[in-house]
């Protein structure tokens, strides 16, 4: 199944199982739990003064999450 993974105007398709399609709310909101969580430490973070100040990422970021 082709899922549509848009952030602000930036849209990517990505092809996933039947298991992520159905229950892709759930999945969204796990990697998002995930990323924003700062005990993780992930490419995806930016530094402000030394510490985690925000995330910048796209798709793939989900995608590699995925895939973990």
């Amino acid at each position: 199944m082709l899922v549509k993974v848009q952030f602000d105007i930036d849209a990517d398709l990505i092809d996933c199982s039947n298991e992520i399609w159905n229950n892709i709310d759930k999945y969204r909101t796990e990697y998002l739990k995930w990323l924003f969580d700062k005990n993780n430490d992930h490419k995806y973070w930016v530094y402000k003064n030394g510490g985690k100040f925000g995330c910048c990422y796209r798709s793939d970021a989900f995608v590699e999450w995925l895939k973990e």
